[in-house]
């Protein structure tokens, strides 16, 4: 595929999740504003932020994390700190070896969660989101 089709799938997958998920209807995520997986994933509806934005808890932007069998992105950040309470986020899943968007769901984390050791997981292990 060429870039532009790329951009074109990947802008229509997402507009898909946030019109048919009944929790992101009304809500907008948050990438942070460094390399990884999400950073290719443009749309009106998720905010490029900082740090400081993206552990912020607000009720209508959920920060965006993206997960595959494997790794949980984005990596190498203090997971420790944004896990300090119980927290809600968007995890979107994408294929293992070519990053194509799956799908997304909503979860709520426990405080302690831990990247390198809770994740991967069964994902039936933590509180998924539903209106």
């Amino acid at each position: 595929m060429t870039k532009e089709k790329d951009n074109l799938y990947v802008h229509s997958k997402l507009t898909e999740i946030f019109s048919i998920h009944p929790i992101l209807k009304d809500k907008k995520l948050k990438k942070l504003d460094i390399p990884y997986p999400a950073s290719q994933y443009e749309h009106e509806k998720i905010d490029v932020v900082n740090w400081d934005e993206f552990i912020k808890n607000e009720p209508y932007r959920i920060p965006l994390l993206v997960a595959n069998r494997a790794h949980l992105w984005p990596k190498n950040i203090p997971y420790e700190v944004f896990f300090e309470q119980k927290r809600m986020v968007a995890l979107l899943h994408v294929a293992y070896l070519n990053l194509v968007i799956l799908g997304c769901e909503v979860y709520e984390l426990p405080a302690g969660f831990n990247s390198q050791s809770d994740f991967p997981e069964e994902y039936e292990a933590y509180t998924l989101l539903k209106p």
